[in-house]
């Protein structure tokens, strides 16, 4: 009877056996992936890139690489690498997702290919990767709005289709104009008071452009129409305020002015064009900090400071007023100015005098990556990104007075 059951069982026993093991190795397995997930094989992210082509053309001053990820776990990182140098990581948790990353161009030499890798991370470790070889664009640069009227400080638009500047126009004194940033137009002159405005910088929806003017007595924050009208002023202090930069946000306006003992920072509400309350201070140092430039979630400002004892590239984060130097920027024996960051990374433009004459270069500070971009001889001064990345102008004496430049 015991050896019927027996046998009758044996299926039941050699059953229980496999299964045991099976369930054995596969929790060893499992332990193994957790501790050493690299050698897990295959299940790695799938990336894909769509723009630029492999290959392909792209821009020598910035562009976006795009494409996808998907994976059947979750991505945890996504990282791109330009000739060996990691640049911007989008840090997310999901199985697939859509990515579209900005590449400055400019940090590189147009004279060789340029290798491309997007790297994906998932939450065990495994990386997936795609690379491509892109040709950059010769980088060529053309005046607008060309005259004898010392034409300074540009900013584009929102849409990037038009930049305001001052110039002495046919006055005498400094005012603001908007002209075509595409082709060579007529400009439209937005401020004609007999004193000087200075300094635009173009609201964020396009709207308004905020400069500095002294037709009050000082210097004061002031807004306009961009297709023109009448001007209204924003700050009121008996100080010097200027140097305006308008938050991404649209929230405030940062300005440089001298209200306390030394040159500092400063930030006013508006609202459209108006006054919304009262300034805040956004650094408070015995020094001088001035020419302020809002990164693109309005969470940080650079801007010049001689905190060292030179005029280097300093950053603030408001509320806090703590100052922190810029790493790669900065050196005792050159004066580093016009400091201006792109919105669409950690990437700074500034104007440098380490030629003998200022010249322009642009930064990544992560890496310390830097580059020489325009040195013509003449003071080239007051870089500015265009919105979308792919074009940067400028004020240069190429042709004899300052005149607007735009590199692309």
């Amino acid at each position: 009877m015991k050896e019927r059951l027996f046998c009758a069982l044996r299926p039941f026993i050699w059953a229980s056996v496999v299964t045991l093991v099976a369930i054995t190795l596969l929790l060893t397995s499992s332990c193994g992936s957790g501790n050493n997930p690299t050698e897990v094989p295959g299940g790695e992210p799938s990336v894909l890139i769509t723009s630029p082509s492999d290959g392909g053309s792209a821009s020598g001053i910035g562009f976006f690489v795009t494409g996808s990820v998907a994976d059947d776990s979750l991505v945890t990182k996504i990282r791109l690498v330009a000739g060996g140098t990691p640049f911007d990581s989008v840090v997310t948790n999901t199985r697939s997702l859509q990515y579209s990353l900005f590449l400055p161009a400019c940090l590189f030499s147009t004279d060789d290919n340029l290798e491309i890798t997007i790297e994906a991370i998932d939450n065990d470790g495994r990386k997936g990767s795609r690379s491509i070889t892109v040709d950059l664009l010769q980088r060529t640069s053309f005046a607008i709005g060309v005259s004898s009227d010392n034409e300074r400080e540009p900013s584009w638009s929102p849409d990037g289709q038009s930049i305001a500047y001052h110039s002495e126009g046919t006055t005498g004194n400094q005012d603001i104009f908007a002209v075509d940033a595409t082709v060579e137009g007529v400009p439209l002159q937005l401020t004609t008071s007999s004193s000087d405005d200075v300094s635009p910088s173009w609201s964020p929806n396009g709207s308004h452009i905020a400069y500095a003017s002294d037709s009050s007595g000082n210097w004061d924050i002031w807004t306009v129409p961009a297709a023109g009208g009448q001007p209204v002023r924003i700050t009121t202090n008996g100080a010097d305020d200027v140097a305006p930069a308008w938050s991404p946000r649209a929230l405030d306006i940062a300005f440089q002015s001298d209200r306390g003992l030394s040159e500092n920072i400063y930030s006013v509400p508006v609202s459209g064009g108006a006054a919304a309350g009262e300034p805040v201070q956004l650094t408070a140092l015995n020094s001088f900090e001035g020419e302020p430039s809002w990164n693109g979630d309005a969470s940080s400002l650079i801007f010049e400071t001689n905190v060292n004892g030179s005029l280097d590239i300093g950053r603030v984060n408001p509320p806090s007023n703590e100052i922190a130097t810029v790493g790669g920027a900065n050196s005792p024996s050159f004066l580093q100015t016009d400091p201006h960051w792109s919105i669409l990374g950690d990437y700074i433009l500034f104007a440098d005098d380490l030629p003998g004459l200022p010249a322009i270069y642009v930064l990544h500070p992560p890496s310390g990556l830097v580059n020489l971009l325009v040195n013509t001889g003449v003071p080239d001064v007051e870089p500015v990104w265009s919105p979308n990345g792919d074009r940067i102008a400028y004020s240069s004496r190429t042709g004899g007075t300052y005149d607007i430049w735009v590199l692309e």
